[in-house]
């Protein structure tokens, strides 16, 4: 199975979450399956462009963004695991919250996989100036942790490295 973490920000510019949807969908159609967050902005732009089931859905709690795990949903913000490996990466982890610690701990799903020990094929995101911010640098953080192939669109060289290596998948 081919994988792919769709992320970003919730402030990625419209013309970007158009991009993500069509390359979401030219994926799908090359048998990729979609991690992501349910979360407004970034990650709901690639689950619109998914038209079937090919998609795993991390939340963090039940509820987010009005989204229960009745519908396909995992809970990924609780387990003892995934909040240990985000707390080993994020550079502030004491000043986070326990909500903000949950979407955290949801983004190591989003890269490894319900068992966190499935890698992503790539990370696609993005961020302002394609750096390594927000709630987004610690999905970006593990996949580099994971020599995972990190695509920034917020990064003008990421967008061509892409569309380069996807090029048939992209026509």
């Amino acid at each position: 199975m081919k994988t792919y973490s769709g992320v970003g920000s919730r402030e990625t510019p419209r013309q970007w979450l158009s991009a993500m949807t069509r390359v979401a969908g030219k994926l799908e159609d090359a048998d990729y399956v979609l991690r992501s967050g349910g979360a407004d902005g970034a990650d709901k732009a690639f689950q619109d462009g998914v038209t079937t089931r090919m998609m795993e859905i991390y939340i963090p709690w039940n509820g987010f963004n009005n989204i229960s795990e009745e519908e396909d949903c995992v809970i990924a913000g609780a387990c003892a695991q995934a909040l240990q490996m985000a707390e080993s990466i994020h550079p502030a982890w004491e000043r986070c919250s326990r909500g903000v610690r949950a979407l955290h701990a949801r983004n190591c799903y989003q890269v490894l996989g319900h068992d966190l020990q499935s890698p992503s094929d790539m990370l696609l995101c993005w961020t302002p100036g394609g750096l390594d911010v927000g709630g987004t640098a610690t999905a970006i953080r593990l996949a580099r942790s994971h020599d995972i192939p990190v695509y920034n669109f917020g990064d003008k060289a990421q967008v061509n490295a892409f569309h380069k290596k996807f090029a048939q998948i992209l026509v």
